[in-house]
């Protein structure tokens, strides 16, 4: 607060009494100090969440344009540090985000196995017909990956079985690279549009645990996925 020269300052104790025509105010010494505290703190907290961008331990991006690009983009580059396997685990998973994600592995020589759920590669029309569009064109660009000569990697897409009522049975989204994971705020297909995060687990091992009974236990490769699905219907 400027203080003209006619202005008289007084201080009392703790106080500094401040006299400016008929107004006095009341003004605690210590204001100045808590407001350079206050940023200094903002300061810190500002650096500490930029570090941990830096290192990809934890971003949050808040759902602008600009910062819709940068989700995407680390997403992407993290995939592209794989070295023998990757996993992708997103329940709506589906065509675009293979073209986006997953064909530039393709020169990686690693396993990559995906694993989704059938309510984004299928869908129910009238008369109780069921839509596989979504999953057969998965599947083509899946196989016709495969059969390129410049494709150096094993790719595996899994279909995860609903529940018995009916439910997606896989909610968060989450992939992992090698021994690293992440968790992800939003299906990769929207990722970034909205404000979301992306956040390195301590430790990958439950993941792969998780994903590994998934595979195993609770799911079916996509091309047979699609004829069971022929059958059923």
């Amino acid at each position: 607060m400027n203080i003209k020269e006619h202005d008289v300052n007084y201080q009392i104790n703790d106080k500094s009494i401040i006299a400016e025509g008929n107004t006095y105010i009341s003004q605690s010494l210590g204001d100045n100090d808590s407001k350079s505290e206050q940023l200094i703190t903002e300061n810190e907290e500002r650096r500490y969440l930029e570090s941990l961008e830096k290192n990809r331990t934890f971003i949050y991006f808040d759902g602008t344009s600009e910062r819709e690009k940068i989700a995407k983009q680390t997403v992407k580059e993290l995939l592209q540090t794989v070295r023998k396997q990757c996993i992708v685990c997103d329940p709506y998973f589906s065509e675009p985000d293979f073209e986006n994600y997953i064909l530039p592995l393709t020169g990686k020589n690693c396993l990559i196995q995906i694993i989704t759920t059938e309510n984004k590669l299928s869908k129910k029309c009238a008369g109780g017909v069921l839509d596989k569009t979504n999953g057969q064109q998965l599947q083509n660009l899946v196989a016709k990956l495969e059969s390129l000569s410049v494709n150096r990697s094993k790719i595996e897409c899994y279909v995860l079985n609903n529940t018995s009522e009916d439910k997606v049975p896989l909610h968060d989204r989450f992939f992992i690279v090698d021994d690293t994971a992440y968790l992800i705020g939003s299906s990769l297909n929207h990722f970034g549009e909205k404000a979301t995060t992306l956040y390195k687990t301590p430790s990958a091992k439950i993941l792969q645990r998780e994903a590994d009974i998934m595979i195993k236990k609770n799911s079916l490769q996509l091309s047979n996925w699609l004829v069971k699905k022929e059958v059923t219907e």
